[in-house]
């Protein structure tokens, strides 16, 4: 497609996207310090076809950027640009710099440096590339708020999910080529770019349990909040929502379900809410469950999925696994599968939620599930999967698992993998 072409088609996706805007009387998309710090449309299952054109139209135009580029210069930017934008916004996010600027008016550098600590030599040139990333406006300098920054200043869960990306994952990331030397495989969550990066033979989960990293814990609790109160992937939501429209939780009558390593339940009530009919075992460990509150459907039972399932499931119908197999490498994903298994009963059904877009996906959404492949190897020795890995996966499980179904969701970043004994 020439440049011209490929102009004509970004021009008409903003045009359908402007269009709905203008006829709903949504605020125009803009970095201004006034301007809505969301895309004005909000994704759902009803705005989903419309959101196709959002999806399109940042598709289009990081293809139209790389082109203007070449493909040698993509590369290049890809190799420097990158981690620099992140020490960045690193730095802003972690000398509170937005904290130092007022909400209306503007702060000199001298008056950041002054709040924040930090040099007014080394503030000056923070915002200043800052800026570059459409965070902060400067004029004569003079630093005052913009869209972007206002979103670091006013959302707690912004500033977890990038302290979080930026502290740990940027320091896992450079470490990974050094963890394949050292380790080979990356099978075990001991044994990962993650133990490289912070000297330890722990595990990121048992690393995060010591009383020093509370902060990383505390930041850890705000990025998942923000994944899914908040995550966006090409105009697909990240809400749980989906869930109630992949799976025909009508059609099972008065059944049970296990939702496995299911922290305080929300999933389970937002689908009990819809289906009273429905009962529910949420299963997590000690210190998540003794935190959660109680509800007439739901059961919360202390449990470790790498253990065999207790025998409370052997009545389930229904055994969901979400967000749960992607923390896990091939070999600890079997198993958490075999041991449901053990007590499952030949008419239950295995519910996996999990990024797993199809194969003609946009690029801007197999980027970003890319992305949590790469997080999740680096971090856990977890694993994106597609659909051939999840047949390989059930047969190294349970020789008798197959894939009944699966489904993506309107307007959802994640799909459903529906799994069964076979012949049942």
């Amino acid at each position: 497609m020439s440049l011209t072409a490929l102009a004509k088609e970004i021009l008409k996706h903003a045009q359908t996207l402007d269009a709905y805007i203008e006829e709903n009387g949504l605020p125009e998309p803009s970095f201004d310090s006034s301007g809505p710090l969301d895309f004005p449309i909000v994704a759902s299952t009803k705005t989903a076809k419309l959101l196709e054109s959002r999806t399109a139209l940042m598709e289009l135009n990081k293809e139209l950027s790389d082109l203007a580029a070449g493909p040698t210069h993509a590369v290049a930017t890809a190799a420097l640009i990158p981690q620099f934008e992140c020490m960045a916004l690193r730095a802003v996010n972690g000398f509170r710099i937005p904290e130092a600027v007022p909400i209306t008016g503007s702060a000199t550098f001298s008056e950041i440096a002054a709040s924040t600590g930090v040099s007014e030599e080394i503030v000056t040139r923070i915002i200043r590339h800052a800026t570059t990333m459409r965070i902060f406006s400067e004029s004569d300098g003079n630093v005052s708020h913009n869209a972007a920054s206002r979103a670091l200043l006013e959302n707690s869960l912004l500033r977890d999910y990038v302290t979080t990306a930026l502290n740990t994952g940027f320091r896992v990331a450079s470490n990974f080529q050094e963890a394949v030397a050292k380790y080979g495989t990356v099978d075990e969550p001991t044994q990962t770019a993650f133990n490289v990066a912070f000297g330890t033979d722990e595990s990121f989960y048992q690393f995060i349990q010591r009383d020093e990293e509370k902060e990383r814990m505390k930041a850890l609790s705000g990025f998942m909040g923000f994944m899914v109160q908040q995550g966006d992937t090409g105009g697909r939501t990240h809400s749980p929502e989906h869930l109630l429209d992949a799976f025909d939780w009508a059609g099972i009558g008065n059944a049970l379900v296990v939702d496995v390593g299911g922290s305080l339940g929300e999933v389970s009530a937002l689908i009990a809410a819809q289906h009273n009919n429905l009962r529910f075992i949420v299963q997590d460990l000690a210190p998540i469950i003794a935190l959660a509150e109680p509800h007439s459907q739901i059961a919360f039972e202390v449990h470790n999925f790498l253990t065999p399932q207790p025998p409370t499931s052997a009545d389930a119908d229904v055994f969901l696994l979400r967000h749960i197999m992607h923390d896990h490498s091939d070999k600890h994903a079997a198993t958490i599968l075999r041991n449901i298994t053990l007590v499952m009963k030949p008419t239950a059904k295995i519910l996996i939620v999990d990024f797993i877009p199809s194969a003609d996906a946009p690029n801007v959404v197999r980027k970003a599930k890319g992305t949590g492949d790469m997080f999740m190897m680096a971090l856990l020795a977890g694993k994106e999967r597609e659909r051939t890995d999840w047949e390989r996966l059930l047969q190294n499980a349970d020789t008798r698992l197959r894939i009944m179904k699966f489904t993506e969701t309107a307007g959802s970043a994640f799909g459903v993998v529906e799994v069964g004994f076979a012949n049942e």
